[in-house]
């Protein structure tokens, strides 16, 4: 049985301790969301999920097949990204659609200069262990006054697709929050820059439209397990505001359900990529990220998705 990787299982909240003369209070231990929903165990929530995964991928499918075969060939052809299953490539034109609605406005509005900090601060962070301390401070006051605040601000749409989304992706990187996003970006801006000015711009627009359907339906199906995510934000959130990872702790709960159907979506790949594998190898879900780390060694490919808040959940399989 392959490893699956499973982000939601019910790991322990451990938080690094804030340096000595901050004054950071410890994250709330009610869960922020609840897998149970109520109930003595998560069983209703694995099988709510691969449904709505399943009607996710094929509205997606039905709405922007064209694209994504050109983003697959893409990547193999030009950028040798080894293959990966459609459903992948389907969520990361769901994620191209969160990451403009949801950050374009930011990285639009944030100065430039600003921007050219973090990132020199990011880039400090990553190669001195001796200076993160200090760079975690200033990082934390960056995002604090400067970053954070203009999240959700209405972006404008001047410019080409191409330029937006390297704007977009400056931003993300700059931020040290968003890696993995600002990877895929960049992706996509190599891929529609292949397209004329026009196509790019019409499957921005339709990645966007995707998105804000996939919000609110998603809320109907799965915020009854998420209901804690908006109390936390209005509750407790303006306490991390000397943290670094401020922006992290403050995603919305559909960024939480964009990865729960991400986990649902990769684990089919893993276990249809198992068969194949040289090496096979079994983890207990309480140890999947180290089976995670094994899967994607074997696979010689890395299997990441968006990444959850460091905030206690309460998940039980029964």
């Amino acid at each position: 049985m392959p490893a699956e990787v499973n982000p939601l299982c019910a790991f322990k909240t451990k938080t690094a301790p804030p340096p000595p003369d901050t004054d950071v209070p410890s994250p709330c231990l009610r869960p922020v969301y609840d897998l149970r929903r109520g109930n003595t165990c998560s069983d209703g929530f694995y099988t709510t999920l691969p449904a709505f995964a399943d009607q996710t991928l094929s509205n997606i499918e039905r709405r922007a097949a064209p694209i994504i075969d050109g983003y697959s060939r893409h990547l193999q052809a030009f950028l040798a990204e080894f293959p990966r299953s459609r459903g992948e490539y389907a969520l990361e034109f769901l994620v191209l659609g969160m990451v403009v609605c949801r950050y374009e406005g930011a990285a639009q509005k944030t100065p430039r200069w600003i921007v050219g900090i973090a990132r020199d601060l990011a880039l400090a962070r990553d190669h001195s262990l001796a200076a993160k301390p200090l760079v975690d401070w200033a990082l934390a006051g960056l995002a604090s006054y400067a970053l954070a605040p203009q999240v959700g601000r209405k972006s404008n749409k001047r410019g080409s697709a191409i330029e937006r989304l390297a704007c977009l992706a400056d931003w993300l990187q700059s931020t040290d929050e968003f890696k993995h996003e600002a990877t895929r970006l960049n992706n996509w801006r190599s891929y529609l820059a292949e397209l004329s000015s026009e196509k790019a711009t019409y499957w921005l627009h339709a990645a966007v439209d995707l998105f804000q359907e996939f919000e609110c339906i998603a809320d109907r199906t799965l915020g009854a397990y998420t209901r804690g995510v908006a109390p936390y934000l209005a509750r407790e959130h303006d306490h991390w505001r000397r943290r670094e990872d401020l922006l992290m702790c403050g995603k919305p709960a559909v960024e939480y359900h964009i990865n729960m159907v991400a986990a649902e979506i990769m684990n089919r790949g893993l276990h249809d990529d198992y068969p194949a594998l040289r090496t096979k190898s079994f983890s207990s879900p309480h140890v999947c990220a180290a089976g995670a780390a094994t899967i994607a060694k074997h696979t010689s490919t890395a299997l990441t998705s968006p990444a959850l808040p460091a905030i206690p959940i309460a998940s039980s399989t029964g």
